[in-house]
């Protein structure tokens, strides 16, 4: 429709149309129609809070977003509702908004003072002394597009939360006898025998004839294919070369500077050597032997026990030492040895290997990180203004290669890809931007239309046209021929492995010993294991290792196990015992008592939602999202 819209724009009908339609807008509003439900509009109301359309929407955007990484950077809001992302989402709105309701009925609450004190203590915001710094702080929200309303109020929820949280998880004592028997169940180890079955040393099966190799070319068709290629036309604006012909305003650059000046501030920094001694009289032996002109490291190992890793410290601010220790150690000449010194740590004695002066950077050596960050903010609005010509020139029925000229943009031709986005000669196809959104956007778009507008990680934004389609073809049987014959042989020497290792599993089951059912392969014994030991074999494979668990002693079981079936007997099970390893029986009963903790605050949390009262708005969240 858009393309037909296109083409036919510089007809006087099409323009008096338009004038029409702009006139009808003008008198009733086009808001509805182009956006559906208004960014006000109720999606849920919670007792007497209201969730609206755009904080849902921003709430699932921000989910998708987090989670677009693990899929590859294809995760579309179709794909996310699908998962359930969307009401997911909408249930963690509700959720907050019956917390901060009881919150405030409780009369629980986080003064500025204490708000304050945690954000100074988050890292993200200090500068490189350790401090506070506000306009790092904004930075940081910034880049993230976050308000700072809307961090201080999330923070501030979060707070109060956890205080909530930590009183209703305050008395939950953990069931010893649950955690010792969820601790034995994780613990238990076995030990097996095993011998492997390589399909490698099956012996070669009889070569299949034309007959059967022309059917598996008729069975196996879409391993036996070019892939669907596509061709396209395409327009980017790049900011790296907008960014290239940057050239930054001196006196602007000089405020700047002066602006961000404790950004370029380096405190001094000590590398240093550090012995960490148990008591007094070690630290004592330690030092005298120091006098002795021994070196430092060597004595560390001698009288510490201590590796050279251990030892070396490295390049230190004053504020990364305990307090004792910095005020000492920053007293010391380079190379010098310091008198032993109690910490809450025991007893350190600290060399200085080499000093690095405090120092400020220059407006020189400040540059070229200045410039890059002003480039990059300048790039943006000419990527943004070209962009918005050539798509303007575009609707007023140019093609491509017009729109792209009157933008100052050129046009690049790609004669095929794949949907992996690789030339017909296996190579990644030249010149496109980071990431996959192109070749997705081209096999989503039909022959002869326009792909939506693609913007990239790097800032960019690529316009395309699909202009061909060649579908997958059979590729001709002799020229897979060879291919065909190893996947028949392949196969068969497969199944071959996996009924020896079935028949040697018989043999024992039958009483005979591994060793000798195995018929001369080489049987190994395993470490101890547990239950989620998927290498336990020197091969990936957890479905082994669980029917292990399920044997007896003596008994076999046969699996595949990476590219070949693994023959294991059970010859040992190693108990766990709570007593013996204390430090992680008591990790076991510190995950069960926040499972614990989680499981009562959740269903809190839903008797909230009930007394409170709930209303999903569900026309609304339908509208919301229709036709994306």
């Amino acid at each position: 429709m858009l393309q037909a819209i296109r083409s036919k724009a510089t007809s006087w009908v099409i323009k008096v149309l338009f004038g029409i339609l702009i006139v009808s807008f003008g008198i009733w509003g086009i808001g509805d129609i182009l956006r559906g439900p208004g960014q006000q509009a109720t999606v849920a109301q919670v007792g007497d809070v209201s969730i609206s359309v755009a904080e849902l929407n921003s709430e699932f955007r921000t989910q998708i977003d987090r989670l677009r990484p693990l899929f590859g950077g294809n995760l579309d809001v179709e794909k996310a509702r699908q998962m359930g992302l969307l009401e997911r989402s909408l249930d963690g709105l509700i959720d907050r908004a019956a917390v901060q309701q009881e919150l405030k009925h409780l009369g629980i609450a986080v003064p500025d003072p204490m708000l304050l004190r945690r954000i100074g203590a988050i890292p993200a915001f200090r500068n490189p002394a350790g401090e506070f710094d506000p306009q790092r702080f904004a930075a940081v929200l910034r880049q993230n597009n976050i308000t700072e309303a809307g961090f201080l109020g999330t923070l501030r929820f979060d707070m109060t939360r956890d205080q909530f949280a930590g009183s209703v998880a305050a008395g939950i004592q953990t069931p010893a006898a649950l955690a010792d028997t969820l601790f034995r169940y994780r613990a238990e180890k076995r030990v097996a025998d095993y011998a492997v079955v390589d399909p490698g040393s099956m012996p070669a099966p009889p070569a299949p004839d034309e007959a059967e190799a022309r059917a598996y070319l008729e069975q196996h068709k879409d391993r036996f294919s070019t892939p669907e290629y596509r061709a396209f036309e395409m327009a980017r604006v790049d900011p790296a070369a907008v960014m290239a012909d940057f050239k930054p305003d001196a006196a602007k650059l000089k405020e700047i500077y002066d602006q961000r000046v404790k950004e370029f501030e380096r405190p001094e920094r000590r590398t240093l050597l550090q012995i960490s001694l148990p008591d007094e009289a070690a630290a004592k032996q330690a030092k005298e032997e120091l006098a002795k002109g021994k070196d430092f490291v060597a004595v560390a190992k001698e009288i510490a026990k201590q590796d050279e890793a251990t030892t070396r410290l490295g390049a230190v601010t004053r504020t990364e030492l305990p307090g004792e220790l910095a005020e000492r150690v920053f007293k010391l000449d380079e190379g010098a040895v310091g008198e032993p010194v109690q910490t809450g740590f025991g007893w350190n004695i600290v060399k200085v290997e080499k000093i690095e002066q405090a120092h400020t950077e220059t407006l020189d050596e400040a540059s070229p990180k200045l410039v890059a960050e002003l480039a990059r903010e300048a790039s943006t609005a000419v990527v943004t203004k070209l962009a918005n010509k050539f798509d303007d020139e575009r609707a007023g029925g140019a093609s491509m290669a017009e729109a792209a000229g009157r933008a100052g943009l050129k046009v690049a031709a790609i004669a095929a890809m794949a949907r992996d986005g690789k030339a017909p000669d296996g190579n990644p196809v030249a010149g496109l931007p980071p990431g996959e959104d192109v070749a997705k956007a081209v096999f989503e778009t039909a022959t002869g239309a326009d792909a939506p507008l693609i913007e990239s990680g790097d800032g960019g934004v690529t316009f395309v046209r699909v202009t061909g389609v060649t579908p997958p073809a059979l590729k001709p049987f002799e020229q897979v021929r060879g291919q065909i014959v190893e996947a028949i042989t392949a196969e068969r020497r497969q199944k071959e492995a996996e009924k020896t290792a079935q028949a040697i599993a018989d043999k024992v089951k039958s009483g005979r010993l591994l060793p000798s059912a195995a018929e001369g392969r080489r049987v190994e014994t395993t470490r101890p294991f547990t239950r989620d030991d998927g290498q336990a074999f020197g091969r990936l494979s957890l479905t082994l290792v669980r029917d292990v668990f399920k044997l007896k002693p003596g008994e076999p079981v046969s699996a595949l196990a990476g590219n070949g079936y693994v023959v294991a007997v059970l010859r040992e099970i190693v108990p766990a015992d709570p007593a013996v390893d204390k430090a992680a029986s008591e990790r076991v009963s510190g995950e069960l008592r926040q499972a614990i903790a989680a499981d009562i605050t959740a269903q809190l949390t839903q008797a909230l939602r009930q007394r409170i009262g709930v209303d999903i708005r569900q026309s609304v969240i339908d509208q919301m999202y229709k036709g994306q």
